[in-house]
């Protein structure tokens, strides 16, 4: 049916057991290798039996092949049913969700629903929305970009206990159309990418995203640009467009999966920090004692 139909991405809301790290069942696991290895999207809902002890996530939302996707609630908070560990991917609403439904006669009407299994098709529909801004984004680069736009959410500040003190980030569907609008294929200004770059930076996310950001020394700038997966690069993003700014640039990745650089300031000697939010990059200045910080070396723990 995948031909037939043209089915790109597949929403899973159902699961059983409880893994904290990637596994597989025989039953089906053979199936959604190959879906992914097709190109299609698969998300899962990693289950509503809370954050307890061991941290874990239910199956198929656990298989290599699957994305995992947990509920928050209307408030922004890490919803306290829901399964968690390091390997769950994204989050999305999952409290109270409007759902069709039929009532007792058969007539069509809505209902409010509750679990993760309503969190993983907000997932599924904004696979397919990217899907449909380019064909040839890969599972891993459709989920690159929805982590990379993300909006970042700590588990810990809910009142249900125990928290895991992880962090995901939660859905934000305008940022990731933004974000997949320049990673689409055909950018302009692919003969620029690293131009006069004098000094850069590399680093993978864990969909195998390329980030790439170097200073430019004939526009004396920071710039920025992403390599998907499909074997395409974004446009091309100037991170700090300073005077002389963006010398000895170094690079590390959130524990979300956002870029995040730390650089020197030529022209008023300053160390400085950029961060990727999800929509923009927020620049601060770390050190502006003058001459302090020239070669910065960037890098976060797990959380």
């Amino acid at each position: 049916n995948r031909v037939k139909y043209n089915i790109t991405v597949v929403n899973a809301s159902f699961g059983g057991g409880h893994y904290a790290t990637e596994a597989q069942r025989s039953v089906y696991a053979d199936e959604m290798a190959q879906l992914a290895a097709d190109g299609v999207f698969i998300v899962a809902a990693s289950g509503n039996d809370g954050g307890g002890a061991p941290l874990g996530i239910e199956y198929p939302a656990a298989d290599p092949s699957a994305f995992a996707a947990g509920s928050i609630n209307s408030s922004d908070v890490i919803s306290k049913f829901t399964e968690r560990s390091s390997i769950m991917d994204i989050l999305a609403p999952g409290e109270n969700v409007p759902t069709g439904y039929l009532d007792d006669s058969g007539q069509p009407i809505y209902l409010e629903a509750t679990g993760s299994s309503f969190s993983a098709p907000f997932i599924a529909g904004a696979a397919a929305i990217l899907k449909q801004i380019d064909p040839n984004f890969t599972p891993n680069d459709i989920m690159s970009i929805l982590r990379a736009s993300g909006v970042d959410n700590y588990d810990g500040d809910q009142e249900a206990k125990p928290f895991t003190q992880l962090s995901w980030p939660r859905l934000d569907l305008d940022g990731a159309i933004a974000l997949a609008l320049t990673r689409r294929t055909g950018q302009p200004g692919a003969n620029q990418l690293g131009a006069a770059g004098r000094e850069n930076a590399l680093k993978y996310d864990r969909d195998g995203t390329l980030y790439y950001a170097w200073y430019d020394a004939n526009a004396h700038n920071l710039k920025f640009a992403s390599y998907a997966a499909d074997g395409n690069w974004s446009g091309i993003k100037v991170i700090d467009g300073g005077t002389d700014v963006g010398h000895f640039v170094s690079m590390a990745l959130t524990s979300t999966g956002k870029p995040a650089v730390a650089y020197y300031d030529s022209h008023n000697a300053d160390l400085k920090y950029a961060e990727w939010d999800g929509s923009k990059w927020d620049v601060e200045t770390v050190d502006a004692k003058l001459s302090t910080g020239l070669y910065p070396s960037l890098a976060f723990d797990q959380f």
